[in-house]
């Protein structure tokens, strides 16, 4: 069969190289990625060249399963093929893609077709005539199971609000939209229709500050958002801070790309979510806005402080896994009197296990002075610094465990700013200044107290 392919390609006008790659795909019994366009020249000379090689193709391609199946310039008014009629081929792919292809209102319904036919969880169509078809799209959405959607139309189309209603009973992951010409109530239907279960999405030029309130109502059910970007699409201040105001603590990159109107004002917004204790966003950028370049490297600051923050976990977590790691846990279990727990915490903390090292200690009735949690090993480790590096600075500001105003002043001062955010107050952290203040009040109380019985 694939000797035969090669020849009837070469009969056909086609290229060696041509010839040769064909055959070579279909002789195999998993074909990874089909990729076909008409102007590849190096294996079709001329365009009607490509049209007959195609159609010798369609042929091959009956039947078979495809892991990508990528078509691209295919613009049938002057490209004939049957691939878009009833003697279409019948095919699986686990990818399919369709770019700058262009229909007539008749054929539409074909390309729906091959889409729901194929079974393909991730389907991508950029700048593509779909006709009546968007409904028909969003039907394959909720009943193929497809996880992955990258939709570009460059033209009004119709059918979007019932587009919509299929979005919002998939089950995507990654959502990609851009639509052009859309009108404020087909952009608010596609907002108010996100699926929950996203973990990327992307809007383009979709009326964003019109679909802005319909777009954080469906993001604030998004548990496991990991990126956002809103490019183009009119986005003013208003409608950055409805979004970024329940914007998920999974969410770890954003973009905000072409949005003129946004300015410092909602840009603060985004700012206190990467400040946030449970946020670790470590891309955050608001190219070609308003937002000042001082708030920009303000937010740089802040994600590369979560980027540092996330390595450090993750070295605790891959060292307490190892053979050392093992035995400080051991010894830390064994241990029991204030003097045995305080000689562990710094190896504690290089683990990830301080917390309970502390808890521990305060248990036993132990304590820590200001010197005691600065100091550095013969390692150049420390308490305090193990601490800020993996967010946990507001476990040292405890009245329990440093039950001195004084030495928690000295404390906090050897703190640098990241440390000093963690006892801030806000963003989720404890506010040093309250559990200061307690203490200094409790201070007082047990002096008057003593006055009374002395006197």
């Amino acid at each position: 069969m694939t000797d035969s392919l090669k020849q009837d390609l070469l009969n056909l006008g086609a290229t060696k190289a041509c010839a040769r790659y064909f055959s070579d795909l279909f002789s195999s019994e998993r074909i990874d990625a089909f990729f076909f366009t008409p102007v590849q020249t190096a294996f079709y000379p001329r365009r009607e060249i490509a049209e007959r090689a195609f159609r010798r193709l369609c042929a091959e391609i009956d039947g078979r399963h495809f892991d990508t199946f990528d078509l691209r310039l295919i613009r049938t008014n002057d490209f004939h093929t049957d691939f878009f009629t009833e003697r279409a081929p019948r095919f699986t792919a686990d990818n399919i893609s369709f770019s700058f292809c262009t229909l007539s209102e008749k054929e539409c319904p074909f390309l729906s077709e091959h889409l729901k036919r194929s079974g393909a969880k991730h389907i991508s169509l950029a700048d593509v005539s779909l006709g009546n078809e968007l409904p028909e799209l969003g039907r394959t959405l909720a009943e193929n199971g497809v996880s992955d959607l990258s939709l570009s139309l460059y033209a009004a189309h119709s059918g979007i609000r019932e587009f919509a209603d299929g979005l919002g009973r998939s089950m995507l992951e990654k959502l990609g939209l851009a639509l052009a010409d859309i009108r404020p109530h087909e952009a608010e239907a596609v907002g108010e229709n996100l699926p929950s279960a996203l973990r990327l999405l992307t809007l383009s030029n979709m009326l964003l500050n019109d679909c802005a309130l319909n777009v954080a109502a469906s993001v604030s059910k998004m548990n496991d958002l990991f990126r956002l970007n809103l490019m183009s699409g009119g986005l003013t201040d208003d409608g950055l801070q409805r979004i970024a105001n329940v914007l998920p603590p999974s969410l770890n990159g954003m973009a905000v790309y072409k949005q003129p109107a946004v300015s410092d004002r909602s840009a603060r917004s985004v700012l206190d979510f990467v400040l946030r204790r449970d946020v670790f966003a470590t891309s955050v950028t608001l190219r070609e806005t308003g937002v000042s370049e001082k708030m920009q490297k303000e937010i740089n600051a802040a994600t590369e402080n979560s980027k540092r923050t996330l390595e450090a976990l993750e070295d605790a977590r891959n060292k307490r896994d190892s053979e050392s790691g093992k035995k400080t846990r051991a010894a830390l279990e064994r241990a029991s009197r204030p003097d045995e727990i305080k000689r562990l915490l710094i190896d504690a903390a290089e683990i990830g296990s301080l917390s309970e090292a502390l808890e521990k200690l305060k248990a036993a009735g132990g304590t820590l002075t200001a010197q005691e949690a600065e100091q550095k090993d013969g390692l150049g480790r420390s308490i305090l610094g193990s601490a800020v590096e993996q967010r946990k600075a507001f476990l040292l500001f405890d009245a329990r465990l440093i039950p001195n105003v004084k030495e928690m002043q000295m404390l906090r001062d050897a703190l640098n700013e990241y440390g000093k955010r963690q006892i801030c107050g806000r963003y989720g952290y404890p506010s040093y200044q309250k559990t200061k203040n307690e203490m200094m009040s409790a201070a007082v109380r047990k002096a008057v107290a003593q006055k009374s019985i002395t006197g």
